[in-house]
């Protein structure tokens, strides 16, 4: 009898512990559940462009109707990005990570005897992705994409808005006109990264009325700068609510 009690107990101790198990590893898997995430190809110009569309989970808030396109060159941290953007997501922000060879493309678009066929490329890609939709478009370049800023195919209707994290472009250029904005767009940048903050404060001063610019007391760049900094983050999303509900 006190072995049927003992073999009883350990049984009943058995059925709690594997219920606890259960439980941490449907709570673990809740934590680690990752937002809808596909991808895709396009190209400009014949470079590949590889595009990762993530969406956010269903559980967070309602969707912005906004989506970020990110231009990320290839050698670029991906999962880097992602951290550094993941607010966005929680927020209800659509991210498509396009990934290429971004120097090659603005090479040729330079180089281009027949710049008017690509400039409509930017357009015909996001138009691809976001077909059927009415989502608001805004692209996100760091860096040294900083030169994609002031070109055409980013300076079109199918673009409602410009953000720029520490930007900089390494092509030289005497032409003023080519650092003319004509979209709405937000620089931010660390006051101590010197390469950046001149590119920015250039950028700046001739296009006042259509850019705005914040700056930190820091040498963090590019996706370290929001990563470092909640008020830059709170900034790009407040920017982007102000700008989208002035265009409606």
């Amino acid at each position: 009898m006190f072995v049927k009690k003992c073999v009883n107990i350990s049984l009943f101790l058995f059925q709690i512990a594997l219920s606890i198990i259960l439980i941490l590893s449907f709570t673990g898997c809740k934590k680690n559940s990752t937002p809808t995430f596909s991808e895709h190809t396009y190209s400009i110009d014949k470079e590949p462009v590889f595009i990762q569309q993530i969406l956010p989970e269903k559980s967070q808030k309602k969707e912005t109707g906004i989506v970020i396109f990110v231009l990320a060159s290839r050698d670029e941290n991906i999962e880097e990005v992602k951290k550094a953007l993941d607010s966005f997501l929680v927020d209800g922000y659509i991210l498509n990570i396009l990934l290429a060879d971004w120097g090659s493309v603005f090479q040729k678009y330079l180089n281009s005897s027949s710049r008017k066929d690509n400039e409509g490329s930017f357009c015909n890609l996001v138009n691809s992705i976001n077909s059927g939709s009415n989502n608001r478009k805004v692209f996100l370049l760091s860096g040294k994409l900083g030169c994609f800023s002031y070109i055409p195919p980013l300076q079109s209707d199918c673009v409602d808005g410009l953000v720029l994290l520490s930007p900089y472009c390494e092509q030289n250029n005497s032409d003023n006109d080519h650092f003319l904005l004509f979209t709405p767009t937000i620089i931010l940048v660390g006051e101590n990264d010197e390469k950046s903050y001149n590119f920015s404060l250039q950028l700046y001063q001739k296009n006042r009325s259509l850019c705005e610019m914040r700056t930190y007391p820091t040498d963090d760049s590019e996706y370290n700068l929001i990563n470092q900094s909640i008020h830059a983050k709170e900034q790009i999303k407040l920017w982007i609510k102000t700008i989208t509900a002035r265009e409606n």
